[in-house]
């Protein structure tokens, strides 16, 4: 590991998603409508959506699937109790462009279901 400078690589990688992460941000800042919350990760490769009241994270990963993006709904990750207002949103693995796209659409998605 000392050899290959894994520790150098780690710390381009964090920078990279820090990049990415912080990019996805201030996209969903500018464009995601009034009432989808997200969080702020710290670290790590995934950001939350919560939508209002009433909303259906279901029928909004639909809407996205048109769209030809995509997010994972969060009834996936709650074993003890169902909850259909919440998606996580992976930042990692698409460069710049896309990550902004893929924001404009899921934003444009929600809009049409809240």
């Amino acid at each position: 590991m000392e050899h290959y400078r894994l520790y150098d690589q780690v710390e381009k990688i964090k920078a990279l998603y820090t990049h990415r992460r912080d990019l996805i941000i201030d996209s969903m800042e500018k464009m995601m409508p009034e009432g989808a919350e997200r969080t702020h990760p710290e670290g790590g490769l995934f950001l939350w959506l919560t939508f209002p009241q009433g909303t259906s994270a279901a029928q909004i990963f639909l809407k996205c699937l048109e769209k030809n993006v995509a997010g994972v709904t969060g009834d996936a990750f709650f074993p003890n109790g169902k909850t259909d207002r919440n998606m996580r949103i992976n930042y990692s693995n698409m460069p710049d462009d896309k990550i902004v796209e893929g924001i404009r659409r899921m934003a444009e998605a929600i809009k049409e279901s809240i």
